[in-house]
Formats: structure tokens, sequence, C-alpha cells
């Protein structure tokens, strides 16, 4: 992620854990490089990303592989998002299938 927001990409992190969490300090929710962190693509019990009114260029996912087919769904859904990534070793064949693209053999700071 900070690779990403030092090449000038804004960011906006997902983690259904992080999102709640607070900080010991102030008692807000935390965040991640100074970012709100989002529960999810598409929650509409929570804040999500589907609110915030942007365009999604590319999905990162990092994630369990089992995990992998929601987000997919929730992307599908939103479905804006030009690309989605799947970090080394994330492999979800049904997902893949839903996706139109998937790229993601290797981590996206050294690729």
């Amino acid at each position: 992620m900070g690779v990403l927001l030092e090449y000038g990409y804004d960011v906006y992190p997902e983690n259904p854990i992080l999102a709640t969490k607070k900080d010991d300090n102030d008692g807000n929710n935390i965040k991640l490089y100074n970012r709100t962190i989002y529960s999810s693509m598409k929650d509409s019990s929570m804040k999500d990303i589907s609110n915030i009114g942007i365009k999604i260029d590319l999905v990162n996912i990092s994630r369990r592989s089992d995990q992998v087919e929601t987000i997919v769904n929730e992307i599908l859904d939103i479905g804006d998002a030009k690309c989605i990534w799947f970090q080394i070793r994330v492999i979800n064949d049904t997902a893949t299938r839903k996706a139109w693209i998937i790229s993601g053999t290797r981590c996206m700071s050294i690729s």
C-alpha cells in the first residue's frame, strides 16, 4: 500500500477486522497510512467503499484464497473496477472465472 501511495495513487484499504478496531490513544477507529479502513467493498450495514463516490480502477486482494470469491462478488456488484489483482499464492478458480480481468502471480511492488 505504501508503494502505491508513493506513486500518487488514491488507496482505500478494506479489512473487516481492522475497520472496527479503536485507537488506544483517542478511541477513534484506527487508520492505515492515515486512510479510513473500510469493512467491505459492499456492506449495507456498515461504512463501505461502494458509498464513498469514487471510481475504482483496481482492487488488490491480499486475503486467504477461500475468502476471495465473496470479495469478487462484491466488486462485480459495484460494477466499476477495471482490474482485480490477486496477490501471490491467492488462488480461487471460481472467483477467477467470474471476474473479467485477473492479474497477480507477483506482488504489485515487485512487478
